[in-house]
């Protein structure tokens, strides 16, 4: 459980960044990093600063980050990323 003040916003990229790295900070060292670990969130982690946590280079987590999509979109595959991760476009 992450404590904040009274007057802290809701879902914000630092709390999201607070708690990985506390999560992180639990585990072996040697799980610290790497491809095995998988850090999930919902659509509320979707932002720009935590994913850019998130990929940072040298971090090399694997993560997966849920959103709801209500309308259809045609999405496709734009190829991979620096890090390796498949990219999606419009």
């Amino acid at each position: 459980m992450l404590l904040r003040a009274g007057n802290a916003g809701s879902n914000t990229a630092a709390d999201h960044i607070t708690t990985a790295r506390l999560a992180l900070a639990r585990l072996p060292r040697r799980l610290r990093r790497g491809h095995r670990t998988l850090i999930r969130t919902d659509s509320a982690g979707g932002t720009h600063e935590f994913l850019t946590w998130l990929t940072t280079p040298g971090r090399s987590l694997s993560y997966s980050v849920g959103v709801t999509i209500t309308e259809p979109r045609p999405y496709r595959s734009c190829g991979n990323t620096r890090a390796g991760r498949r990219a999606v476009c419009r």
